[in-house]
């Protein structure tokens, strides 16, 4: 599993629709459906009963919410802690997982 697929779940988790979801993501919904149907067939369970109406989290999905919304947190503590020992200059961008444009041009100065 990857970090990209807890994020999609929460996305879901939150608005109940897959279609919201893909327009948060700038994808399609087949996209994102396929993401959930993944992250379910890895972890051998439904994490959300599908209804006409949206989604809904089974006791799996509601179980799982906090240990992912835990799994992103402790990943963005990572990468700002070991972004303070990068010693790298960011300027004009927002805060990214990898500022390799930046670091790149400046090395080779």
């Amino acid at each position: 599993m990857n970090i990209h697929e807890y994020k999609i779940f929460l996305d879901v988790c939150n608005t109940k629709n897959f279609s919201e979801t893909a327009r948060n993501n700038f994808i399609t919904k087949s996209a994102i459906i396929q993401h959930i149907n993944k992250l379910e067939q890895k972890l051998g369970i439904k994490l959300f009963e599908r209804t006409s109406r949206g989604v809904n989290l089974t006791d799996a999905g509601k179980a799982l919410q906090p240990l992912a919304k835990g799994i992103i947190e402790k990943q963005s503590e990572i990468i700002k802690t070991m972004h303070d020992y990068s010693h790298t200059l960011t300027i004009g961008t927002i805060y990214l997982e990898k500022p390799i444009l930046i670091n790149t041009v400046l090395q080779k100065k």
